[in-house]
């Protein structure tokens, strides 16, 4: 199977149940780094490794979309977002400000994404829905412009756990695009 592109990333508040609320698109996806940790241990008898055990526990996302608008950082990062009125008379317009307090406090979120695939000379969807991240405020760089254009997206990474139904990744390949959206949809929610 080859990996041929990146697309859908969005998120959920996980609420109790393992059930999800409040779907958002997070950004147009850029990249989507999944880094897992196994917990193992060996039992040795009789000089040979006579029992080995792994089982998941604990995961590092490190996602890169093109933005994180003001309110997607308030869902990932547990900040509160307030109106700011700038301007006069027809000017005049509201901004939606994102508020950082020191109490805040990351809050549980679903993340589902797919990839484009290739697997036999076939075109699919290769579906991935982590169940419970928990975000860590990103790094901010910026550097002057000069004379070649740099673009850049923004990153941020999060810690993946299990809910408490032990389950921390739903993962399916799918032939079409609409099924693809069909599985964000049936775990994270309709956008």
């Amino acid at each position: 199977m080859a990996i041929t592109g990146l697309i859908g990333v969005r998120g959920a508040q996980l609420v109790s149940g393992g059930t999800y609320q409040n779907p958002f698109h997070i950004g147009d996806a850029i990249t989507a780094n999944l880094s897992i940790t196994m917990a193992e241990g060996s039992l040795y008898a009789n000089n040979r490794r006579k029992e080995h055990k792994e089982k998941f526990d604990s995961g590092s996302l490190e996602l890169s979309v093109d933005d994180l608008i003001d309110t997607v950082q308030a869902k990932l990062y547990g900040h509160t977002t307030e109106t700011l009125s700038v301007g006069e008379g027809t000017e005049a317009k509201s901004l939606t400000v994102n508020v950082s307090k020191g109490a805040d406090r990351p809050i549980s979120v679903g993340i589902g994404f797919y990839q484009t695939v290739t697997r036999d000379d076939v075109d699919m969807f290769r579906v991935i829905v982590l169940t419970k991240v928990q975000f860590a405020e990103p790094q901010d760089n910026a550097q002057t412009a000069d004379n070649n254009i740099t673009m850049n997206g923004r990153t941020t990474t999060g810690t993946i756990l299990t809910r408490d139904d032990d389950i921390w990744k739903y993962d399916v390949t799918v032939e079409t695009e609409a099924e693809a959206e069909a599985v964000l949809d049936h775990y994270l929610g309709e956008i």
